[in-house]
């Protein structure tokens, strides 16, 4: 039951991920399929859920953990992924890949001038724990009339990615799961040393993450919605320990997440009412720049609703604003909208 559990939750946290940080599959499928998708690509997720059962029914009704078609339109190219997340693969993913992918083809189909096509997506396994000799990729053997052909399905295999290259590939739908392999391999370990890790991680990733934001590659939203999934993910793991769970509460609650997410937002904020004051309406260069724009706009926009409700008539209230967040004559308008 508990690693029903966990299952669920490593499965939740990767729809999740993929779900809220939609445009981080492109690296993910670059990485897998050894692909070159641009950060241009346009990435469009598609339900995928099979019912079809085994004749003796050990396979219940199951739902794809991700299913997305990637278009490049500059390139002209157009294709289906599939990604499924395991703690690690039983002899029955072999069947559920085949099955998903037959379903998704079903679903691709479409009329020809000769008859009709299908396309088969190209799929994955993401595999959490080292416990078997596992291959290198799964083969699924499709059997037609007048020939076969070899469908193959890589394994991405958490314990090959370091995190420097998870943090340098952009690989952020797999973070969460970084201390999955790494927590197993450390169980006679002392919960200090295993806290001491962990703090060091999150301060390597919240450098990362900061890093990120300055250039615009991530922006605060994104970097809370993946310090929420890490947080998860080490809760789960840590469920047996008392003092490493509450070890991690510290860690995640305050010494890193807020650390971080509210140096970049102040930075945002800061920079964005500068140029705001400057540039009025023209958009920043980062969207936490934008964000602390409109942050500082939404400010004023209270501080004039109270004034007003004090009874201060129109006049009172721009030369009041203006004096309090030397705001340059001319611009006021945009803030009394």
């Amino acid at each position: 039951m508990d690693n029903f559990n966990h299952e669920k939750t490593y499965d939740s946290v990767f729809w999740t991920g993929v779900v809220r940080l939609t445009p981080y599959l492109v690296p993910l499928v670059n990485e897998a399929f050894g692909e070159h998708y641009s950060e241009h690509t346009i990435v469009r997720l598609l339900p995928m859920k099979q019912v079809t059962k085994l004749p003796d029914k050990t396979l219940p009704k199951r739902e794809a953990d991700s299913l997305a078609e990637l278009t490049d339109r500059a390139a002209g190219i157009s294709r289906l992924y599939h990604f499924e997340c395991e703690t690690w693969p039983d002899k029955s993913i072999a069947i559920r890949i085949a099955e998903y992918a037959a379903g998704a083809a079903f679903g691709s189909i479409r009329l020809t001038e000769n008859g009709a096509c299908m396309t088969v997506p190209n799929s994955a396994v993401i595999v959490l724990k080292n416990k078997t000799p596992m291959p290198e990729k799964l083969c699924i053997t499709i059997r037609y009339p007048g020939g076969s052909v070899d469908y193959f399905a890589p394994l991405i295999k958490m314990w090959h990615y370091p995190l420097d290259v998870l943090l340098e590939k952009r690989l952020y739908l797999l973070l969460p799961f970084y201390w999955i392999y790494g927590m197993e391999a450390k169980e006679k370990s002392s919960p200090e040393e295993l806290l001491k890790g962990i703090r060091s991680d999150m301060e390597r990733i919240g450098y990362a993450f900061s890093e990120a934001g300055r250039r615009g590659e991530l922006n605060v939203t994104q970097i809370r919605y993946l310090f929420d999934l890490i947080e998860q993910v080490l809760k789960r793991l840590s469920e047996n320990d008392r003092s490493v769970a509450e070890g991690v509460e510290k860690i995640m609650g305050g010494e890193i997440l807020e650390l971080e997410t509210d140096r970049i937002l102040e930075r945002g904020r800061t920079e964005g009412r500068e140029e705001g004051r400057q540039e009025g309406r023209e958009q920043g260069r980062q969207e936490g720049r934008q964000e602390g724009r409109l942050e500082g706009q939404n400010d004023i926009r209270l501080q004039i609703d109270h004034m007003r409700q004090q009874g201060k008539s129109a006049e009172d209230i721009i030369a009041e604003i203006m004096k309090k967040e030397a705001i340059p004559a001319g611009t006021e308008e945009t803030y009394t909208k």
